[in-house]
């Protein structure tokens, strides 16, 4: 027995000796990679979309700093327990964008709290004092705090006044950056249906105060040409009756190298949803481009749920006229669409792409709607509560908005040129300039429908933002943003579970783990007696 029991001890020993060993071991690694990671700033972003890790486009644009952007985050030192995690994720943020700038990011956290004069410095910079709810021993009360940001380059600032979550911050943050450290403001002009200042451009006033964060927008009359000599980027919402001189303008526009979102719309929306077809203004020039936006509208089984008024209720239903397009419906080889989940169109038109290929252009099917989609063309019937019938075999995908990038032909290069109008003040027209019959390298994107971005749609819909936004930058920077502010909304509903697989998750939480748990117990017993009679044994 004393032998079984020097034996056991020395075994004992032994464990103890291989485990304090290994111990020692796995912190060494550990500090070794600890020294490693502060030194070279890295870590893993294990969420599906990585989140936590910037974007390609950011480290592009921090990449080419050329010098300092100082950085301030003006925070409270007391929040609410909410904001805590919060205040971290900023920091956490904040140290990859020095990481990846190279010395050109100084990042200061500074608490106004104490400090009058900075807090009205704050106020006169947009950053506002706001009040937050703190619970504390069941009691709640309110309680002011700071938790904003400024971006300063040289003369140059930008502000972020509050930061409520993290998901659009890497966007705010990478646009105020590459806005402060540009050479001059990117100009883009909107031309909405008719004329400038109608009650329609009111319609659009939200989606032109999204571009206003990252560039100049201005109101565009296509007669004043001299006027799209200063713009970057067109957006035309909804053209309608449009003049062959306006036309030529558009076209002239496009030759000089200009860019252009063309929002068309095939049918007049009216009171009591009564709709008239008509042939899009734009037609016999986006033709020349390569792309056609049919006359019908699209219904879709994969929809989005809209509003109606009847008497004084309003009813939310799913409604096949606003069309939901899903991730399978996007380019996975376009930066502007790839990384979107959805998008929402309602009562839009179909586009064709022209059978014969046009030389050196290139385009491309940013969204689709899904294979159970049907059309109606001619006579539209747009009540909510009819029964929509599906035509079956007639189902199929349509394609809803295009790009076409490349060297365009002009529409007017063998037509003879429209006389400009007098300008409204009666002064005579700018003197005629010689048609560009080509243009050079340059962009233009078609989507069959405009209502998309109209005040009521777009603020609904986040991915209506995106989608936009992401166009226009596309445009009008390039992919310096683009992949950033996709990110920030998504769409991942449930999936339906059946009864066997509720019944099957219910039989495991209710009897797989303590039946697991019995199992481990009577296999731990049993080696653990074998040990036991292998050590009398010896």
């Amino acid at each position: 027995m004393e032998v079984a029991g020097s034996a056991a001890s020395r075994r004992r020993i032994k464990q103890t000796t291989n485990f304090t060993v290994i111990a020692l071991i796995v912190l060494g690694i550990l500090a070794v990679l600890n020294f490693f990671f502060y030194r070279h700033f890295s870590r893993i972003d294990l969420t599906h979309d990585k989140r936590y890790t910037l974007t390609p486009s950011s480290r592009q644009s921090l990449a080419g700093l050329d010098d300092i952007v100082n950085i301030k985050l003006y925070v409270s030192q007391k929040l609410p327990s909410y904001l805590v995690n919060l205040k971290r994720d900023i920091n956490d943020l904040l140290d990859e964008y020095r990481a990846y700038a190279a010395g050109n990011i100084a990042v200061t956290s500074i608490d106004p709290t104490e400090d009058p004069a900075l807090q009205q410095e704050l106020r006169f910079m947009g950053i506002p004092q706001v009040q937050l709810n703190i619970i504390e021993k069941d009691q709640a009360q309110l309680t002011n705090a700071y938790l904003g940001m400024a971006i300063f380059y040289a003369d140059k600032k930008e502000v972020i006044p509050f930061i409520s979550d993290t998901r659009n911050l890497e966007y705010d943050l990478t646009s105020a950056i590459v806005k402060v450290t540009a050479k001059e403001t990117k100009k883009v002009g909107l031309y909405v249906g008719g004329k400038p200042q109608s009650p329609d451009e009111q319609e659009y006033q939200a989606a032109s105060q999204l571009l206003s964060k990252q560039y100049e927008v201005s109101p565009i009359k296509l007669d004043d040409e001299q006027a799209l000599d200063t713009i970057s980027t067109l957006i035309l919402a909804g053209p309608r009756d449009l003049t062959d001189r306006q036309k030529y303008a558009i076209d002239q526009f496009i030759m000089r190298g200009g860019k252009a979102v063309f929002l068309v719309d095939t049918v007049e929306m009216r009171e009591g949803l009564q709709a008239t077809g008509f042939k899009p203004a734009v037609n016999d020039l986006l033709q020349q481009y390569g792309i056609t936006v049919e006359e019908n509208l699209v219904l879709d089984a994969s929809n989005a749920y809209a509003a109606f008024r009847s008497g004084f209720m309003t009813f939310r239903i799913p409604y096949p006229f606003w069309v939901k397009v899903v991730s399978e419906g996007f380019a996975t080889d376009n930066p502007a669409v790839s990384m979107l989940e959805s998008l929402v169109l309602p009562w839009v038109s179909s586009l064709t792409i022209a059978a014969e290929k046009k030389p050196d252009i290139a385009i491309t099917e940013l969204a689709k709607s899904t294979e159970s989609s049907w059309l109606q063309k001619g006579f539209y019937m747009l009540d909510p509560q009819q029964q929509f019938i599906k035509p079956g075999t007639q189902m199929q995908s349509y394609l809803l908005a295009a790009a076409a990038t490349g060297k365009f032909k002009s529409f007017f290069a063998e037509k003879p040129v429209p006389a400009a109008e007098k300008k409204a003040d009666g002064t005579e027209a700018p003197p005629q300039k010689e048609t560009i019959k080509e243009s050079p390298e340059t962009r233009i994107v078609v989507v069959g429908n405009s209502r998309f971005i109209t005040n009521d749609v777009i603020t609904q819909f986040d991915d209506n933002q995106v989608f936009f936004l992401n166009l226009v930058d596309w445009l009008t920077l390039g992919n310096q943003l683009i992949g950033i502010r996709s990110r920030g909304a998504t769409d991942r509903p449930l999936r339906e579970t059946t009864e066997y697989q509720k019944t099957l998750v219910k039989s495991l939480n209710m009897f797989g783990i303590p039946v697991a748990l019995a199992f481990f117990g009577i296999v731990r017993f049993y080696v653990r007696r074998r040990r036991k009679k292998s050590a009398v044994e010896l």
